[in-house]
């Protein structure tokens, strides 16, 4: 986006990043070849035989390009956000090497994450097969040399909160999957650096197998 100035934007919000989650762009191609007998002598876009674009981000067989691409996208991003700037996108994924990505893209782009609420990820009344991840967490990250906190976000602390909130979304939502429980997880360690979050995210079998003896407790 070189036509944005830097420092101009006070926010960036998005969703995605899916990773190979959801192949949207194939999926797309079920109703963009009919569109495009329709559409292809009225505009540019419908012109190629499908609707994938080189300039695309997504996960192939090689997720390693993915985050480059997504350093190029944070990076930009930085570029543009004034100092006080937020970026906000949700995210949800069921691999350790997913979020891991997302926090190495995060944290070469000069960015730290400085809060992570969850959200449900659909209604209530939309199709969940059992098991499945029923909650997103907003990933909300400022530049680096903005943020001033009151105090340390440590390791330790990642448990207790994981299981302070699992607890409240029980309340609110009723009973957590495991996905769900794993999800809270990742997205409390999206707070700690790199390091730390790599064994956050080696042992997070444990940590979840502690929360959820906790929710069993409280029952």
């Amino acid at each position: 986006v070189s036509f944005i100035p830097d420092k101009s934007v006070d926010a960036v919000m998005t969703d995605p990043p899916y990773y190979d989650s959801i192949k949207y762009a194939k999926l797309a191609d079920f109703f963009y070849v009919w569109l495009r007998i329709l559409l292809r002598d009225r505009y540019d876009w419908f012109k190629a035989k499908t609707s994938a674009r080189t300039g695309e981000i997504i996960v192939n067989s090689n997720s390693d390009s993915f985050v480059e691409g997504l350093v190029k996208v944070f990076s930009e991003c930085y570029r543009i956000l004034k100092d006080g700037g937020l970026l906000a996108f949700t995210f949800h994924h069921t691999s350790t090497w997913a979020w891991e990505g997302i926090h190495k893209a995060l944290e070469r782009s000069g960015f730290v994450v400085t809060a992570v609420p969850i959200v449900r990820s659909e209604g209530r009344t939309g199709y969940r097969k059992a098991g499945s991840i029923n909650h997103d967490v907003c990933i909300v990250c400022r530049k680096v040399t903005q943020v001033m906190r009151n105090e340390p976000y440590e390791e330790s602390k990642i448990l207790e909160k994981s299981i302070e909130l699992a607890k409240r979304l029980c309340k609110l939502n009723g009973e957590l999957s495991d996905s769900d429980i794993f999800t809270i997880l990742m997205g409390q360690g999206m707070r700690l650096d790199a390091d730390v979050y790599s064994q956050i995210a080696k042992d997070q079998s444990s940590y979840v197998q502690a929360i959820k003896s906790n929710l069993s407790r409280r029952k």
